[in-house]
């Protein structure tokens, strides 16, 4: 059987983001510091202030492949940048949080999937 990938489409993960984007806003405030990497022409920029956008941006590309090996869901999602995780916790989800996601995945995928 092929794989399947199961894109996370930003349309999916909007509502996470835009709702998020002041919590990363105020931690990166409470922490005095700012996220290097968002701006794709420029990756040494700098920013406190992140839009919802350029979060978004962030994570494009990232998948999901579901393969099954002798009858057994086999799942992959692509590894995480810096940047991705640095944003994870700005957000205040675990660490483990993509992993675990990964790992439950064959439970997710019909939602995950485009009509």
């Amino acid at each position: 059987m092929w794989p399947t990938r199961q894109f996370l489409r930003p349309t999916r993960l909007e509502a996470i983001h835009t709702s998020g984007t002041p919590a990363v806003r105020s931690q990166l405030a409470e922490q005095q510091q700012a996220l290097t990497g968002l701006y794709a022409g420029n990756p040494k920029r700098t920013t406190r202030r992140p839009t919802s956008a350029a979060l978004l941006k962030a994570f494009k590309g990232l998948y999901l492949t579901a393969l099954t090996q002798q009858a057994h869901p086999v799942y992959h999602g692509t590894p995480l940048s810096t940047l991705q995780e640095r944003i994870i916790a700005l957000l205040g989800f675990p660490s483990a949080l993509y992993a675990t996601l990964a790992l439950h995945s064959g439970k997710l995928t019909l939602k995950m999937s485009e009509p």
